[in-house]
């Protein structure tokens, strides 16, 4: 067979015995390309069942309303995998829209540029907004202080498991083996670069790759290889409003740059949800995948209550429903970790999507196929700042 080379690490096209470890979106939709380019010699194992972590408490948001052209690239190309879903009905999706609210006058050019890599993208209805077009889309919004907007109708809301789903059903009707259930509890390597045996609830298994789709427990998985690699588990909070009209699961998405607050409607007649983002990786501690609390906080939706009414004072009618906690498989740089790592090429990781695993899952699992069975990623190429080796740098960088 001809042999390729991952990052260093000789691999045959069809390499025997790949383990995915994870059933979320990026494990299955890793297990689903894998086999979508030929290789018949997959197992994913889950230590639930698919789609039942992180995958299952995410809201779901699809959009490309990025400022950064390599940011922008991966959404449109996820997108663009997602139609397949959407098509085939295997996965529904409600075009609720998504905008991105601006109060510095720094971001009109940003903005500007973000729409012109978007249209070169075939994002054909992306568009900057001013004060005026935001108070007409969202006459419930202050808008006083807002110089600008990023808005495309057309980005929107799936369900999380639904996805994962379709990506493990489809995976499975090309022959990748899913074992649900199914927990790794130790990994032994065979050697420099010779193999991994798993330890599992269900016995002991020796494959010759392991992907580390793990979410949460990457981290684990990777300490059980004998590694570290920078992903912290971060717990994050959501609040469910109900609003007393019809189209208010139609509300779209919404994010105010300055409070990072947002909400949005999840497709359903009357429910909204609400939170405010964080990307705060080195001043908060790890939270425990096993055992973090699942419910949300008072304080936090007195938080998210105030800034929510600040902003939006149209929607003091909004009724509380209750909420939930969920955890960001969170990065530095809060964009994902995908590729072999150079201590350890045949543990290949696709981790570390921070809080966009939703949007981002479908491309990484292609990305991350390519460079095990062609050697390096094809659809997306220049990869060098999703690998892991990027945080041996000093180079800061922040998604907003």
């Amino acid at each position: 067979m001809t042999l390729i080379t991952l990052n260093g690490y000789e691999s045959r096209m069809n390499p025997s015995g790949i383990v995915v470890i994870g059933g979320g979106v990026a494990g299955t939709s890793v297990a689903y390309q894998l086999a979508a380019m030929g290789c018949r010699n997959v197992v994913l194992v889950e230590k639930s069942v698919i789609g039942s972590g992180s995958t299952s408490k995410s809201d779901g948001i699809v959009e490309r309303q990025f400022v950064d052209e390599f940011d922008i690239l991966l959404r449109v190309k996820s997108f663009e995998i997602l139609k397949f879903f959407f098509k085939n009905k295997s996965v529904g999706f409600t075009p609720i829209g998504y905008v991105r609210l601006s109060s510095d006058p720094r971001d009109i050019k940003r903005y500007a540029f973000s729409v012109k890599v978007q249209k070169s993208l075939g994002v054909k209805d992306a568009a900057v907004l001013d004060r005026d077009q935001v108070k007409a889309l969202l006459p419930f919004m202050e808008t006083r202080d807002i110089c600008v907007a990023l808005y495309c109708a057309s980005d929107g809301v799936v369900n999380g498991s639904e996805l994962a789903w379709a990506f493990a059903n489809e995976a499975s009707k090309l022959g990748v083996k899913i074992l649900q259930n199914t927990e790794v509890q130790k990994i032994s390597r065979r050697g420099s670069n010779k193999g991994f045996i798993l330890k599992t609830n269900r016995g002991e298994f020796e494959y010759e790759l392991v992907v580390n789709a793990a979410g949460p427990w990457a981290g684990k998985v990777a300490k059980m290889c004998g590694l570290d690699i920078p992903v912290k588990p971060l717990r994050r909070q959501i609040v469910e409003f109900r609003r007393p009209t019809q189209k208010s699961g139609d509300l779209p998405f919404i994010i105010d740059m300055k409070s990072r607050l947002y909400l949005h409607g999840s497709g359903e007649k009357r429910t909204v949800y609400a939170g405010i983002h964080k990307d705060f990786y080195d001043e908060e501690s790890a939270a425990d995948p096993d055992s973090y609390r699942q419910e949300v906080d008072f304080e936090f939706i007195e938080r998210v209550s105030s800034a929510l009414f600040a902003r939006a004072p149209g929607l003091k009618h909004l009724e509380l429903k209750g909420g939930w906690s969920g955890l960001y498989e969170a990065t530095p740089d809060s964009r994902p970790i995908l590729g072999g790592h150079p201590d350890l090429p045949s543990l290949v990781n696709c981790v570390g999507f921070s809080g966009y695993g939703i949007q981002l899952a479908p491309i990484a699992g292609k990305l991350v196929a390519e460079m095990i069975m062609m050697g390096d990623a094809v659809t997306v190429k220049n990869l060098s700042v999703l690998k892991i080796q990027r945080f041996k740098e000093k180079a800061t960088y922040s998604l907003f």
